[in-house]
């Protein structure tokens, strides 16, 4: 999904988390389509794509999939293995912006050390290089901060180094669902003026 957002340098960031409401508003507005269109070629009520769009129901695959159909496009899904030594050290690498990072790798790492917690401290005591983007230097500061409180680790030193952002990173999308995002995002994030919702990252099991 394309980004939407200022610059850095007007200090309102948008992130580019795929949100299903987002995703299908900016689908129905590149093929032209009303919400009562979309829904009938899709064969569902026009009040199922409102709230969608607003973020008040979060759909599932099968119906996104539906959705995008009736747009005239398809939804795809793809899948690699994570590899047993990515560590957010080696992610950041992998990393050289905001723009181009790769949300799904990091859901994925995060996945998998919720289900190997053993493999936290390894995956996180290494500091990551400096990425240029601080958004990106602060996101994987906060996802190591959180990933250490949970695991009951001490927080690794080398998160003190990187500086909080000055202004707000929030997921682009209406008010109430930027609301909604800033209201569930994990203290650590917040401490970083990362306003993404947990769920963004941290799936629910």
């Amino acid at each position: 999904m394309a980004w939407a957002g200022t610059s850095l340098a007007g200090r309102i960031y948008a992130a580019s988390v795929v949100l299903p409401g987002e995703f299908v508003a900016q689908l129905r507005s590149e093929v032209g389509l009303s919400q009562r269109a979309l829904a009938r070629r899709a064969g569902c009520t026009r009040s199922t794509i409102v709230r969608i769009e607003a973020g008040e129901m979060d759909p599932t695959f099968t119906m996104l999939a539906r959705i995008t159909g009736a747009a005239g496009q398809r939804l795809t899904i793809s899948r690699a293995h994570l590899g047993d030594d990515l560590t957010l050290a080696s992610f950041a690498g992998l990393t050289p912006d905001a723009e181009r990072m790769d949300w799904t790798l990091l859901r994925g790492l995060i996945d998998l050390l919720r289900a190997h917690p053993e493999r936290v401290s390894a995956a996180i005591s290494d500091p990551p290089a400096r990425t240029g983007d601080l958004r990106v230097d602060n996101l994987l500061a906060a996802v190591a901060d959180k990933l250490a409180e949970d695991a009951f680790l001490a927080r690794p030193r080398w998160i003190d180094a990187v500086p909080r952002l000055e202004g707000a990173w929030r997921a682009p999308g209406t008010p109430r669902m930027k609301a909604r995002e800033a209201a569930t995002a994990p203290p650590q994030f917040v401490r970083r003026n990362i306003l993404l919702g947990k769920g963004n990252l941290w799936r629910e099991r």
